[in-house]
């Protein structure tokens, strides 16, 4: 069986800073399909939290949280340093 790893690291931080992530191949492909929809349709969205949920289905639930609660803290603060 093959596995996708990907290495989440923050620099500034320290070696303590970095998250690794294992997926098997139908989680690999169901993210990077995902990650290109999202691409695909990049667009201003009213509840991005939900498109997310709806763009992740397929990306098992512990990970799919997780990069929503990425895509979330992103957007705030985005809107913290709008004008």
């Amino acid at each position: 069986e093959h596995t996708l790893n990907i290495d989440f690291l923050n620099p500034t931080q320290g070696p303590s800073a970095r998250v690794a992530v294992e997926l098997d191949e139908a989680s690999a492909r169901a993210l990077a399909s995902a990650i290109l929809a999202a691409l695909a349709s990049a667009r201003p969205v009213a509840n991005p939290q939900q498109e997310l949920k709806q763009l992740f289905a397929d990306v098992p639930y512990s990970l799919a949280d997780s990069l929503i609660e990425d895509r979330r803290a992103e957007v705030e603060r985005e809107r913290d340093t709008s004008p």
